[in-house]
């Protein structure tokens, strides 16, 4: 809780004795692409990878020690997930994607996505694979947006998208349990360790938000 209290965001804290080889190469791939696809004349994307990362909040120096390295968010967003879980860096990190969508109960689960060493194991990573394995099977109307093109997102993939995103730059990476999304035939249940920022009353009154982690706030909100 103290932690929480900080002036500096949680993530945004440089690393000691980390550097971009801890980095997966094919996740800053992915992620330049999701980035163009958005914003194709950005000034950013003419930078060689270690300013882009600096740019985004991956890399950072502090001013007052004159210490630089991979911050927190960087780690969680492109790394690999033996350096995520180093005991200097989030010893604690874990994510699961749970799909129990059979009706046979000796089936325990349909599908799942864990950290099993086939692939990277970082945020991006399991945003990008988790909103396909959700997104999949919601149908898409056919429709054209006000550009003439036709749209191929509707207000359910938007919410589960915002939900996701919610669920990871809110979480303690810190705290017990890790990130599970389950889903269900009926439903889709997602939580993440923390306890909140604001109070309850904030809460369901609205308006307010305080943002755990905003430096994977901004980096989501780039894509």
């Amino acid at each position: 809780m103290l932690a929480d209290q900080a002036e500096e965001p949680a993530d945004s804290r440089v690393l000691e004795h980390f550097s971009i080889s801890d980095l997966d190469e094919e996740t800053i791939k992915q992620y330049r692409q999701r980035f163009s696809a958005r914003s194709p004349d950005h000034a950013w994307l003419s930078l060689e990878i270690p300013s882009f990362l600096e740019k985004l909040g991956a890399w950072r120096k502090e001013r007052s020690t004159g210490r630089e390295g991979i911050t927190v968010a960087g780690l969680l967003m492109f790394g690999k997930a033996e350096a995520i879980r180093d005991p200097e860096a989030i010893p604690s990190y874990h994510v699961d994607y749970r799909e129990k969508l059979s009706a046979d109960p000796a089936v325990r689960w349909s599908d799942r996505l864990t950290i099993d060493g086939m692939w990277a194991g970082n945020i991006f990573l399991f945003y990008t694979r988790v909103m396909g394995k959700l997104a999949h099977d919601f149908k898409i109307p056919f429709q054209f947006g006000p550009d003439l093109f036709r749209r191929d997102d509707t207000a359910v993939h938007e919410s589960i998208r915002e939900s996701l995103v919610n669920a990871l730059i809110h979480a303690d990476y810190r705290g017990q349990g890790g990130i599970v999304i389950e889903r269900y035939s009926d439903r889709i249940m997602m939580s993440n360790p923390g306890i909140l920022l604001i109070s309850r009353e904030q809460l369901l009154y609205g308006g307010v938000s305080e943002c755990r982690n905003k430096t994977l706030q901004t980096m989501f909100q780039l894509i």
